[in-house]
């Protein structure tokens, strides 16, 4: 697969969408972690495809850093509803305020 720059990009703007929903400039800004984690998932996943078409393997520093992002996985998912609840968003997806 070859490098897309726009990507990267991509990934920037999710960065600064969470920067600037903590200063309070951009109601939303919060989805940026789910668009940064997506791509970031994407990426590292046609990494590792790509590892294991050409050596059969996948190395074991890989095979760590999967265990350590099925243990955040686990971690992370119970608290996504509670998360969500405490947004300020209401169930037809408007803004109302935190």
């Amino acid at each position: 697969m070859p490098h897309i720059s726009s990507l990267d990009g991509l990934r920037g703007l999710a960065v600064a969408g969470v920067l600037l929903f903590h200063t309070g400039h951009l109601p939303g800004g919060f989805l940026g972690v789910d668009l940064f984690f997506a791509l970031s998932g994407y990426l590292i996943t046609a990494l590792l495809l790509r590892e294991l078409a050409t050596t059969g393997t996948v190395s074991p520093s890989a095979q760590a850093d999967l265990g350590a992002v099925a243990a955040l996985w686990t971690g992370f998912t119970p608290a996504a509803p509670e998360t969500w609840a405490n947004t300020g968003w209401s169930a037809d997806r408007r803004f109302i305020g935190c």
